[in-house]
């Protein structure tokens, strides 16, 4: 009777055993793996904005993704710098087979005491114009980026960063002899953008960018004279809805007004005016 009772409660633990081994989880893998990322700037072409830019470096942010969920990695942050053949390096160490979205965001480093011309917020995944910045006629407020789904295990991804603004081209047929300055303001203008939505973000502002020299600014359109040029957030779909304003100063002071101009990320609009319209 001992024996039987004993051989029961064996199989039973054994059963019990068995159940537990048939319902085991494998083991996660979190093995991490160095991933290479080769990263190079887009070559200007028609209708995008010109070669003179001064871009000199990339700022990176990580986030570990699922489907429409970013996880920010704090420790996976960072900028590198654009060497002057537009191309730049970096190497992450990527969980194997998680899924990865990285934010690229290439501009120009403040020198001294300036102030950033483009505020990262990683925590919403947002980039917005510092207005207080804006200059007219800066080759330095150029900006690229790019949002790059990566897998931890790969060895290396290339990335090209596309330029992320619009620009505005001010010219007319003859700048006045005694032109020294101009500035621009621009009407009902998105100052943020989205990389999650990929787009600009709803807000509309008023942005002016303060004047500078224009009495030695290159053609960017032949046979016209360049007033004043400016780089700005625009959807990836034009809008029509924006109004360019624009002093010119010297001797005598000319006030321009262009209204319904066209925008559009990654595309340069050129605005005609005549001195004294």
């Amino acid at each position: 009777m001992n024996t039987t009772i004993s051989l029961s409660k064996a199989c039973a633990a054994l059963a019990l055993v068995l159940s537990f081994t048939a319902c085991s989880w494998d083991e996660i893998d979190t093995t991490q793996l160095e991933c290479a990322v080769n990263i190079t700037l887009a070559e200007p072409s028609s209708g995008v904005t010109d070669s003179d830019v001064q871009v000199d470096r990339v700022r990176y942010f990580v986030y570990e993704s699922t489907g429409k969920t970013w996880t920010l990695r704090d420790e996976m942050t960072g900028e590198t710098t654009i060497r002057p053949d537009g191309t730049a390096d970096l190497k992450l160490s990527l969980t194997n087979e998680n899924l990865y979205s990285i934010i690229f965001w290439a501009d120009c480093r403040p020198q001294g005491s300036e102030e950033e011309r483009f505020i990262l917020d990683p925590e919403s995944a947002t980039v917005t114009m510092n207005t207080t910045r804006c200059v007219a006629n800066d080759p330095r407020s150029d900006a690229f980026f790019a949002v790059s789904p990566v897998r931890g295990g790969v060895p290396g991804v290339s990335v090209i960063l596309w330029h992320a603004l619009a620009k505005v081209n001010v010219m007319t047929k003859a700048l006045p002899e005694d032109a020294v300055t101009c500035g621009i303001t621009m009407s009902n203008v998105p100052v943020a953008f989205n990389f999650m939505s990929y787009d600009v973000t709803s807000e509309r502002s008023e942005v002016s960018f303060a004047s500078s020299s224009c009495s030695a600014l290159p053609q960017l359109v032949s046979g016209m004279d360049t007033m004043a040029y400016a780089y700005l957030f625009a959807p990836a779909d034009r809008m029509k809805d924006s109004a360019v304003s624009v002093t010119l100063s010297g001797s005598s002071t000319y006030t321009l007004r262009k209204e319904n101009v066209p925008l559009q990320r990654n595309r340069k609009t050129d605005v005609e005016c005549t001195i004294g319209q």
